[in-house]
């Protein structure tokens, strides 16, 4: 099966991308602090700046975000690989994809975006890395059509080292002050639970299903994102359970959801890529699928028997929304 990527990528375009072969456009990265070190854990921020030699030729789409909760335009290359933190959590359910955007015509005056790569690739292990990307967001003019590019990057060489204990409390504690200071805006608080969801450490385990149940009607996908794409997926199903009964923790859909969904893959483990050239295996998948989801709409629904049962203990806000969760 193709990287999901580059197939949404495909969609996104509607049509084929054609090898790079422009000496008109270009596509350059570099990390945006300047630095090529960082700890295992800490956010790798990655710039990509698109530019044309050529006037009126080239034109770029500005999308930035996704409703599946992430947007696979880019595609980021790490040797040696890293793992991918949300290929499970993508390869059970269906997602609502598309969102706003818009082209913009490419000239010599850079278009620069900043990504994170810990999004794609997880490096959880000290060691040296390569990086590249490829991106499907340049459209060339032509008579008839806009035609698509795939076009790559520069590569970067770049160092990732075990991170110390004082490190990890430093960047939680301050992560978590934002998150409860009032004057705080919602880009800090956002940049915030990035952090932690990218720290994958227990404390911050322990924090993302705090916030995931406090934060109140707002969206939670990096906590569930954190959550989701851990090494520690055991410890996030006990989490999630030993937070459960909390007084002040609210049982929302998203925090049924999500419990149901990584108990499920823990027990049944990971499905093989779809068999996208033998019928017969197909319908085997087809069938591993529907029974996986079977199992995990009943693993929801005695959740959610499970909640009615907690609803009296719960106060104020987090009674209110578990109400409302089970209404």
């Amino acid at each position: 099966m193709k990287p999901l990527r580059l197939i949404f990528a495909a969609l996104i375009l509607a049509s084929p991308l054609l090898a790079q072969d422009e000496s008109g456009v270009s596509l350059t990265i570099r990390f945006a602090d300047g630095s090529s070190r960082f700890y295992v854990g800490e956010i790798i921020p990655v710039e990509l700046s698109f530019k044309a030699s050529i006037l009126d030729m080239y034109d770029m789409e500005m999308r930035n975000y996704d409703r599946s909760g992430r947007l696979n335009i880019e595609g980021f290359h790490v040797m040696p690989p890293g793992r991918d933190p949300l290929e499970r959590y993508y390869s059970t359910g269906a997602f609502m994809g598309g969102g706003l955007g818009g082209a913009r015509e490419l000239s010599s005056e850079p278009q620069v975006m900043r990504e994170d790569l810990n999004e794609w690739a997880a490096l959880d292990k000290p060691g040296h890395y390569s990086l590249y990307v490829t991106s499907g967001r340049v459209t060339r003019r032509t008579p008839s059509k806009a035609e698509p590019l795939e076009l790559r990057s520069n590569d970067l060489e770049f160092d990732v080292v075990a991170a110390d204990a004082a490190w990890q409390q430093q960047t939680l504690s301050t992560a978590v002050a934002t998150l409860n200071i009032g004057s705080s805006t919602e880009a800090e608080k956002t940049a915030a639970l990035r952090v932690l969801r990218f720290l994958d450490t227990p404390a911050s385990i322990h924090e993302l299903v705090f916030f995931l149940g406090t934060r109140g009607d707002r969206s939670g996908w990096n906590e569930i994102a954190g959550l989701a794409g851990s090494r520690y997926q055991n410890l996030v199903v006990e989490e999630f359970e030993r937070q459960m009964s909390t007084p002040d923790i609210a049982l929302t859909a998203d925090y049924l959801y999500i419990l149901a969904k990584l108990k499920v893959q823990l027990d049944h483990g990971h499905l093989p890529p779809y068999p996208e050239k033998d019928a017969e295996q197909q319908k085997i998948w087809n069938e591993r699928m529907q029974a996986r989801e079977k199992e995990l709409k009943k693993l929801q629904d005695s959740l959610y028997d499970k909640t009615a049962m907690l609803v009296a203990s719960k106060r104020g806000e987090a009674k209110a929304q578990t109400v409302q969760t089970l209404l």
